[in-house]
């Protein structure tokens, strides 16, 4: 994912607001992706520049419980509740709502790694094995055997081209 510097954002914000630029057209000209402008353009309406500028990436219980029973008791979309509360990606408060319909209120209180399904998912590296002299040297000619068989064929399909370019003429 990319990151975009405070700059970027305001002056994206600044050409729907000041210029009267559409989302779309901004999103156009700027290349950046129309979700990304409307939440930027979010925090600004709500916050004003200060939550364009890069900040908090850990938030406490209590807070994340207050955006969730807000988000339920008004029924309002992940987008509006990270601009109403400050929160910089709507990402995080649909990630707080999964957490919290699974797991409860508690869920919310874990504090949770960065991609931990992933983690599991991942193979235990094993170190790998030094292979002997005489391995490394088989690994070699091998290697250069199947380089003078990819060789030889290349050589045939080229003599092969030119055979047939010369039948044409």
């Amino acid at each position: 994912m990319l990151k975009y510097t405070f700059g970027i954002k305001l002056n994206t914000v600044l050409m729907v607001v000041h210029d009267n630029l559409s989302i779309h057209e901004v999103s156009r000209i700027t290349g950046i992706d129309r979700t990304l402008i409307r939440e930027w353009l979010n925090l600004y309406k709500n916050h004003g520049t200060k939550y364009l500028k890069p900040g908090i990436n850990s938030y406490s219980y209590e807070f994340k419980k207050k955006v969730i029973d807000y988000l339920h008791s008004n029924s309002i979309s992940y987008r509006k509740a990270s601009g109403i509360f400050g929160i910089r990606c709507s990402t995080t408060v649909r990630k707080w709502d999964l957490i919290f319909n699974k797991h409860g209120s508690g869920g919310l209180m874990v504090k949770r790694k960065a991609n931990t399904e992933k983690s599991n998912v991942t193979k235990k590296s094993r170190p790998k094995k030094e292979l002997s002299e005489k391995d490394k040297l088989l690994k070699e000619l091998e290697y250069l055997r199947m380089e003078n068989e990819y060789l030889k064929k290349l050589n045939a399909l080229v003599q092969l081209r030119i055979a047939l370019e010369d039948g044409k003429k």
